[in-house]
């Protein structure tokens, strides 16, 4: 088994933990994605519900009227009329009747939640809900349209009208927001999170990298530097790490013993010398 360092190991760790972040921040994504995709795709089909409820909700009003092209006041308020009842359960669809000789005829907007009923035909949507509603006369079926942007996607569908007033549509619209509102700061809280948590990992095992590699070179040099004629060992001095430090003391402390051990190994040699000595001297004297 090939041994490997304790910078190794860490640093290991730290690039595991970098791949975890960015799968679950793959995974945050995806699921924002798909939940937006969602809420879009339930939004088309409330949309087009809601243009068959004014083909249903006009047909039934204005189904004994002999066929016309013109279309007075008091048709205008019926149709009106019929059409803030079909939208009445469709939260955020807005609609109305458009035909091709007078264009927009009738216009309601019955769960709006701004201040008073909304009766103005949107304006900047005006050339796509004429452009849908001609699509929709031409081909006889229904159309959809959606267009995404930055921040929403809008959502339109024009039906043909079976009836007595020639060339009408019924359209339908709806506006989904698709980056702003709980999800999207849920996914920014969690990508925040997730950034920090991967920053704050990134920094600390950095450090403790750096301080950890420098405590080690400066062990390093003080067993490297040069030894007295004994070749006593050093003594360390502490790094601050309680890992480090215990067996800092433990070397001192192994240092110490061997330094005892040498002087009672010289205390014995001296004695030996002076025990050579007094023989040599008494044989001598003898």
């Amino acid at each position: 088994m090939i041994p490997r360092s304790l910078r190794a190991r860490l640093l290991a760790l730290w690039l595991l933990l970098l791949a975890s972040a960015a799968a679950t921040a793959y995974l945050l994504f995806a699921f924002y994605s798909q939940s937006a995709d969602v809420q879009v795709g339930q939004a088309e089909v409330a949309v087009a519900r809601a243009c068959r409820e004014i083909v249903d909700r006009t047909a039934f009003v204005a189904g004994a009227m002999p066929s016309t092209r013109a279309v007075d006041a008091a048709l205008r308020a019926d149709l009106a009329d019929a059409v803030s009842v079909a939208l009445a359960r469709s939260p955020g669809v807005e609609g109305g009747i458009w035909t091709a000789s007078e264009g927009s005829v009738a216009y309601a907007f019955p769960t709006y939640e701004g201040t008073g009923p909304k009766t103005d035909l949107p304006a900047a949507e005006r050339d796509s809900i004429a452009q849908i509603n001609a699509d929709a006369l031409r081909t006889e079926r229904p159309v959809a349209l959606r267009r995404p942007s930055r921040t929403q996607a809008l959502l339109l569908q024009a039906c043909p009208l079976r009836g007595p007033i020639v060339g009408a549509t019924a359209w339908t619209m709806a506006r989904i927001q698709t980056d702003h509102g709980p999800a999207y700061r849920q996914l920014l809280a969690g990508f925040a999170f997730l950034a920090a948590t991967v920053l704050g990992s990134a920094l600390f095992l950095g450090r403790f990298l750096y301080g950890f590699s420098g405590h080690i070179a400066r062990l390093k040099a003080q067993l490297a530097a040069p030894r007295s004629e004994r070749g006593d060992l050093p003594d360390l001095a502490p790094t601050g790490e309680p890992e480090l430090d215990r067996l800092v003391d433990a070397l001192n402390a192994a240092s110490a013993r061997l330094r005892e051990a040498q002087g009672r190994a010289v205390a014995a040699e001296k004695l030996a010398a002076v025990g050579r000595l007094s023989a040599s001297v008494a044989h001598e004297i003898r």
